[in-house]
């Protein structure tokens, strides 16, 4: 018995040595984990300070006197310029004194410094502007030859004013490569460009004072085309009427000829005759009517003077009937050749309507992307 108590107080020893070092490694391993925690705080604590609440915290973003600069902070020059919008690398990054720009892509109003209320949306998009205001650029290099000037729009890829032309004004490219070089002018398409439709259908009505066609402005020639009508139209209708007025002397000389010839016949109205006579022959007078070779030759001469008057009658008749048909003609092709030049008149001005209606239609939606983006 003595033994066994001996076995059980060593187990017990044993158990509770074992006990002892269990404890002992539980506290190591909690002063590990918290030792770990710890740390943990510390690196939470350093990242919550070094965390960004202010874009200006950023360094390549600068937001100043209600402007945003996005890709680069121009702080060195820009002397509080104001209401200014720039997203990328080098955009707008010379601005000094300009107000209201908006630039979007690599470059886009790189140069500009004291331009006001330009709009570039596009790589290198007015890229050498310094001093030019309210342009409007949108495509890649779209007006990159600009440096001063105005109120000018360039959209599509490469949409720009001529090499050398560095200020220019009101001047409108609309298409890629498209090339103005003049100041209020817009163009509509490259070299390449073979046909511009207003409408889909190409039922636009085009509006404008006139139509320049290979160098020739329509409007002066449908003027000059107008007064040639008029002038022939004038001259056919003194040409009708000298010849109406020489048909009727005709017909007048016709007449007296007649009333002459009738007169120099001899007349036995109420047994007396009148006018001059001559007989050759027997004359011989049965009951108030004349007889013999003198009658005879009195019947033929009346009777061809009858087929005369009316052979007369006949030839007038005919030529006022040419010369009415003619007269008519002549109004119907004045008229056609009026009608043809109305049409043109009428085709050029829808024409130029249509062109006008497309231009301010790409206009406005020009300036609703604009302020879309904006």
């Amino acid at each position: 018995m003595d033994q066994n108590e001996a076995d059980a107080d060593a187990a017990i020893a044993a158990l509770q040595a074992d006990v002892d070092a269990n404890e002992s490694d539980s506290d190591t391993a909690d002063a590990t984990l918290q030792a770990n925690i710890d740390a943990l705080q510390t690196d939470v604590d350093a990242n919550e300070a070094a965390a960004v609440t202010e874009l200006n915290d950023l360094g390549d973003v600068l937001k100043e006197s209600n402007s945003l600069y996005i890709g680069k902070d121009p702080s060195a020059t820009t002397n509080n310029a104001q209401q200014n919008v720039s997203v990328g690398t080098t955009a707008l990054g010379a601005i000094t004194t300009g107000d209201k720009n908006t630039a979007v892509g690599f470059n886009a109003l790189a140069k500009t410094a004291a331009g006001i209320n330009n709009v570039s949306v596009g790589f290198s998009s007015l890229s050498k502007v310094t001093s030019g205001s309210y342009n409007v650029a949108v495509g890649n290099g779209a007006g990159s030859n600009v440096i001063g000037g105005s109120s000018s729009v360039f959209i599509g890829n490469n949409a720009n004013t001529g090499n050398g032309q560095g200020a220019p004004s009101n001047r409108i490219a609309i298409g890629a490569a498209a090339n103005v070089t003049q100041n209020n002018t817009a163009v509509i398409g490259n070299g390449n460009v073979t046909q511009i439709w207003m409408a889909e259908d190409k039922g636009a009505v085009v509006y404008a004072a006139g139509v320049n066609v290979d160098g020739t402005l329509l409007s002066a020639t449908i003027t000059a085309l107008q007064t040639d009508v008029d002038g022939n139209e004038s001259d056919a209708d003194a040409a009708i009427a000298a010849l109406q007025a020489d048909v009727d002397g005709n017909e007048a000389d016709a007449d007296a000829a007649i009333a002459a010839l009738e007169a120099s016949t001899v007349s036995n109205e109420g047994g007396t005759f009148s006018g001059s006579v001559v007989i050759t022959g027997n004359l011989t007078v049965l009951g108030g009517t004349t007889s013999g070779d003198t009658a005879a030759a009195i019947e033929a001469v009346q009777t061809d003077v009858d087929a005369n008057e009316a052979d007369t009658d006949a030839a007038i008749a005919a030529l006022q009937a040419d010369v009415d048909a003619n007269e008519a003609d002549t109004d119907a092709a004045i008229a056609a050749l009026q009608a043809d030049v109305d049409g043109n008149e009428a085709d050029s001005d829808a024409a130029i309507a249509a062109l006008q209606a497309d231009v301010d239609g790409n206009e406005a939606d020009s300036d609703a992307a604009i302020a879309a983006l904006q």
